[in-house]
């Protein structure tokens, strides 16, 4: 939440200093506003130089602050703009269990609703979809299945990958 706050001052700093920029503009071209001026630039070399640099750190400042912005601090509904196209989980599938229907531990859709991420499932046969984990939960079937540990079922959702998928293959 600071990190947007950060994100917000420097964005606010960044318009007063583009209006600034604006003002120099026409301070250097007063016949702009007065058309019986002759049309000549009077420069503002110093100031306008000072200006462009601010500019450019703050805009570098911002650049920097976003591409720091951790997951966990990004909200629900900023997290559907932002990182939820920029960074979903990735969950490859080798072997379906059937021709389109794969199943999904339980753990990545925990984590991918916990950090408000999509899911981006990829299979050999189907290619690949994105989909968010309550809509792999909600239409899914889920099961129970012992593999190494006895008594200890995975919980897993499957779900037919071609309900999502666009039909275009992986590349690879």
């Amino acid at each position: 939440m600071r990190k947007t706050k950060v994100i917000i001052s420097q964005i606010n700093n960044l318009v007063k200093l583009l209006d600034e920029a604006e003002d120099i503009f026409h301070l250097e071209r007063p016949y702009i506003e007065d058309l019986t001026l002759e049309k000549t630039i009077i420069p503002l070399d110093e100031r306008r130089l000072e200006n462009e640099i601010k500019i450019k750190k703050t805009v570098q400042e911002i650049g920097f602050q976003l591409a720091n912005k951790l997951p966990e601090e990004t909200s629900q509904d900023e997290s559907k703009g932002i990182s939820v196209m920029v960074n979903p989980i990735k969950v490859v599938i080798n072997k379906p269990l059937y021709n389109d229907f794969v199943t999904i531990r339980d753990t990545y859709l925990n984590q991918a609703k916990k950090e408000g991420r999509k899911l981006l499932i990829s299979s050999p046969n189907q290619g690949e979809c994105l989909v968010s984990a309550d809509k792999w939960i909600e239409t899914g079937k889920r099961m129970e299945k012992e593999f190494l540990i006895k008594g200890n079922p995975m919980v897993l959702y499957g779900n037919n990958i071609s309900r999502f998928t666009s039909k275009l293959p992986i590349d690879r």
